[in-house]
C-alpha cells in the first residue's frame, strides 16, 4: 500500500495506464468490462442500466399475474349457454343463505340445498318459447349481491350423427341437381346460337350469363338451397329479403351456373355417388417441332381489310378491329386478331417474318422479324398499320 493516500500499488498502476479514471461501483455491471469508469457519466449509465433491468424484471412479474389472474377472472364472468326448453346449473356448492335470485327477462331461476352444512345449487330454464335470448341472473349470498351471470338462450346445431342433417343435404343436393341440369340445357340453346359465338368469347362470357341468368332465377322462386342448408346446420333461420339472404343466393347462384358436373362433384365428395375411376383426357400440346404465331392488329391509317402475311406467303386476312379498351377483350371476339382464337401453327427452329398489308393500298404495311422462333414457342405479336 501506498503510504500517502492509501493505495495499492495496482491501483496506482491501473491510473497511471487509464488517466482520468477511478474504481467503478458496478464493476460486475461495468459496460467498460475492467471495472474502471471516467467519472459520474458512465456511472450514471451503470445506475440507469441498473434500474432499467429492474423495471423488466417487474414487468415480466406483472405479466405473469395477468396470465394467472385473467383466465380465473374470465371464467367466473364467462355467459352460460342452455338451449331453448333446457335447464342449466348457473352455481354449485354455495355455502350460505341465497335470497333475491331473479331473472330479468322471463326466465325462471330455481335452487336446491342439500348436505350438512346446507350447499345451495342455483338452476336456471328459459321462458317458453325463448329460442334466441340472452338473460341476466342475479342473486344475494348470505345478504350481499353477487356478480350477474349472463345467460344466452340459443339452439345447439345437430350433431353430425343427426339423420336430419343428412335428409336435407341429399335433399337440397339433388334440387342444385336438377336446376342446374335445367339452367345448362336451356342456356346451351343460346351458348350455340351463331350470332352469340360470332360476337362474344364463349370462354368468359358464357360463365357470366349463365351465373346472371342463375341468381335471377333464385332470386325470383325463393330457390336459396345454400341458405336453407345452413339453417338446417345451425338450427336457425335467415330472411330471404334481407340482406342475409344474399351471400347464400350467391353461393346457390354460382353452384347452379357451375352447371350438372360440378353438382356430381359434390355428390361425389359427400360420397352419395361413387367417383369416377376414368381419367380426364390430356389437354391437346404442341408437338416439338411446331409453334403457334398470332398476329393483333392496332389500326391507325388502315381501313378495309387487312392481309397477314408469315414468310411472304398469306395466310389469313383481318377485316375488324380490336376492342378499345382491354378488358372487353375478356368478354367480345377480337377481330383485329389472327387467328381469333389460339394461334397459327408454324415450323419451330426456322426464321419467320410476319408482314400486315392493307388490300387497298400496298404501300401500307408493317413487318415483324425475321426471327428464329424455338420449339413450341407461343409468340402473339402487335403490330400499328
Amino acid at each position: 500500500m501506498n503510504e500517502k493516500d492509501g493505495q495499492s500499488a495496482a491501483t496506482l498502476a491501473r491510473r497511471r495506464r487509464y488517466p482520468g479514471t477511478r474504481p467503478c461501483a458496478f464493476r460486475r455491471r461495468c459496460l467498460r468490462g475492467r471495472g474502471w469508469c471516467r467519472g459520474r457519466t458512465v456511472e450514471t449509465g451503470h445506475r440507469m442500466l441498473g434500474a432499467l433491468r429492474l423495471g423488466q424484471a417487474a414487468i415480466c412479474v406483472l405479466i405473469l399475474l395477468a396470465f394467472v389472474v385473467a383466465p380465473a377472472h374470465s371464467q367466473e364472468n364467462k355467459p352460460v349457454d342452455v338451449a331453448p326448453g333446457g335447464v342449466v346449473i348457473l352455481k354449485r356448492e354455495l355455502a350460505g343463505s341465497v335470497t333475491n335470485e331473479t331473472a330479468a327477462r322471463g326466465g325462471i331461476v330455481t335452487k336446491t340445498s342439500s348436505g350438512a352444512p346446507p350447499q345451495t345449487t342455483l338452476i336456471y330454464m328459459p321462458p317458453a318459447g325463448a329460442r334466441e335470448l340472452d338473460d341476466i341472473v342475479t342473486y344475494t349470498l348470505n345478504g350481499v349481491a353477487q356478480p350477474q351471470i349472463t345467460v344466452n338462450v340459443r339452439p345447439l346445431a345437430p350433431t353430425l350423427d343427426s339423420g336430419k342433417l343428412y335428409d336435407a343435404s341429399f335433399k337440397a343436393l339433388f334440387v342444385l341437381f336438377v336446376l342446374a341440369v335445367l339452367v345448362e340445357s336451356g342456356l346451351a340453346l343460346l351458348f350455340r346460337w351463331r350470332p352469340f359465338l360470332d360476337y362474344f368469347d364463349s370462354r368468359s362470357m358464357n360463365a357470366l350469363v349463365a351465373f346472371l341468368f342463375s341468381l335471377l332465377l333464385v332470386r325470383l322462386f325463393n330457390l336459396d338451397i345454400s341458405s336453407q342448408l345452413i339453417s338446417v346446420y345451425t338450427d336457425s333461420s335467415y330472411t330471404f329479403d334481407s340482406w342475409k339472404g344474399w351471400p347464400g343466393s350467391l353461393l346457390t347462384a354460382m353452384i347452379i351456373a357451375g352447371g350438372s358436373a360440378g353438382v356430381n362433384r359434390i355428390f361425389q365428395n359427400f360420397g352419395f355417388r361413387p367417383t369416377s375411376s376414368q381419367e380426364q383426357p390430356k389437354k391437346p400440346e404442341l408437338v416439338k417441332t411446331e409453334a403457334w404465331i398470332a398476329v393483333t392488329l392496332l389500326r391507325d391509317k388502315s381501313k378495309g381489310s387487312v392481309v397477314v402475311l408469315i414468310n411472304d406467303q398469306a395466310v389469313g386476312a383481318i377485316s375488324g378491329s380490336s376492342p378499345r379498351y382491354r378488358f372487353l377483350q375478356y368478354f367480345v371476339r377480337n377481330k383485329g386478331r389472327f387467328p381469333q382464337t389460339g394461334g397459327y401453327s408454324v415450323l419451330a427452329g426456322a426464321e419467320h417474318e410476319i408482314t400486315v398489308e392493307d388490300a387497298n393500298n400496298k404501300q401500307l404495311s408493317a413487318k415483324w422479324g425475321p426471327y428464329k422462333v424455338g420449339s413450341r414457342a407461343i409468340i402473339d405479336v402487335e403490330l400499328t398499320l
